[in-house]
């Protein structure tokens, strides 16, 4: 009995010994451990804590340099200002892990790029926190975006923007998103987000180098354990965290709530007098799939942007959809617009998407911009 008690009190004190060099030697000073923006919940609005800054790492590919604002979101801009100089045109756009971008350095986002292309009488502010669906982007548009008095809104939606304003999903602060109830084919309530409070195991993923290495910059997928012990679907295609399949059954619901969301945007907008764009990304590995054989074996994420176009054309609110300028670029230039091992737009991505709204303000929205 002694030497099973010995034997294994040398086991947990090696194990710990080998955590501990890990996690305060190795993955903080040889394989470094990406910084992680920590969440927080400010006027209704989940953010990020203001004055936070890091390297956001994933594998060997991306090394970037993040910078929360005085308000809150990753940004060039230290604080936004609540008062517009007259002279500026003031751009506001709005997302989910797109528009926060930190994949790339804080100065090269869409953001800052379209500011760059519009010159020095514009200014672009993002609103952008990670896994934020579109009936969020209608409270952050009322709770936080109008007080600075935009000339310009760009809503920017991706592909799980739909089904998750009215699904709820597991993540770090999903209940503290907006969300809809839909009843006889129409939104019947606005379930109020939740104010955000860091769960007791939430200093794992915050402070933990082990795991933000493990987790965040190698992608190990834990999720690996629970489909060996409950099982996984094979049959279920997933792209950009959404169930392709899904995709059919839900077209009702998902043009319902666009439909409700761009319908209240503008409302919100013309009380204002602020334009308001709706941006619809593409899917890129569509457009590679398309450019390489010719045709695509599924277009149900591409029936998404037609549901969005719809819902936008329906209320009057200007349309831009992305599929057709990247697929005329790839098919150009043959780069890519994500990263390797992440699927956010890359800075090639970013530039791009910038440029289509630098040509839209300067010609159709703005053409005085310059004078």
């Amino acid at each position: 009995m002694k030497k099973i008690i010995a034997n294994l009190s040398l086991t947990l004190f090696s194990s710990l010994f080998f955590f501990l060099v890990l996690e305060f030697v190795v993955f903080r000073f040889i394989f470094l451990a990406p910084d992680i923006a920590i969440p927080a919940y400010v006027d209704g609005v989940v953010r990020y804590e203001a004055g936070q800054t890091g390297v956001y790492r994933v594998k060997n590919e991306i090394e970037a340099k993040f910078k929360i604002n005085q308000n809150g979101w990753n940004s060039k801009y230290e604080k936004y200002q609540l008062q517009k100089d007259p002279s500026k045109y003031r751009v506001a756009m709005i997302g989910d892990s797109y528009i926060a971008a930190f994949q790339l350095d804080h100065k090269n986002s869409v953001a800052e790029k379209l500011e760059a292309k519009l010159g020095e009488n514009a200014e672009v502010y993002r609103f952008g926190i990670d896994g934020a669906p579109l009936s969020q982007y209608l409270q952050m548009l009322r709770k936080e975006v109008l007080k600075y008095n935009p000339d310009m809104v760009v809503v920017n939606v991706v592909h799980n923007d739909f089904n998750e304003s009215y699904s709820f999903v597991s993540g770090v602060f999903r209940s503290s998103f907006l969300k809809y109830e839909i009843e006889n084919e129409q939104v019947s309530k606005e379930i109020q987000p939740q104010e955000y409070v860091s769960p007791w195991y939430s200093w794992i993923r915050e402070k933990s180098a082990t795991w933000k290495y493990l987790a965040y910059r190698q992608q190990v997928d834990f999720g690996v354990l629970r489909d060996l012990i409950l099982g996984d679907d094979d049959d279920v295609e997933y792209r950009g965290n959404i169930d392709v399949s899904s995709m059919e059954r839900d077209a009702k619901n998902n043009f319902i709530i666009t439909d409700y969301t761009i319908k209240k945007m503008k409302e919100l907008c013309d009380e204002k007098g602020i334009e308001l764009v709706i941006l619809m990304d593409a899917d890129d590995q569509r457009i590679y799939e398309i450019a390489e054989t010719g045709k695509s074996s599924n277009d149900a994420i591409f029936k998404l942007g037609q549901i969005a176009e719809k819902a936008a054309q329906k209320n009057g609110v200007r349309f831009v959809g992305l599929r057709e300028t990247l697929s005329k670029d790839y098919e150009k230039n043959h780069k890519k617009f994500s990263y390797i091992n992440d699927g956010h737009w890359n800075e090639y991505a970013h530039n791009i998407v910038s440029e289509v709204l630098a040509k839209l303000i300067k010609t159709e929205i703005k053409p005085d911009l310059l004078k």
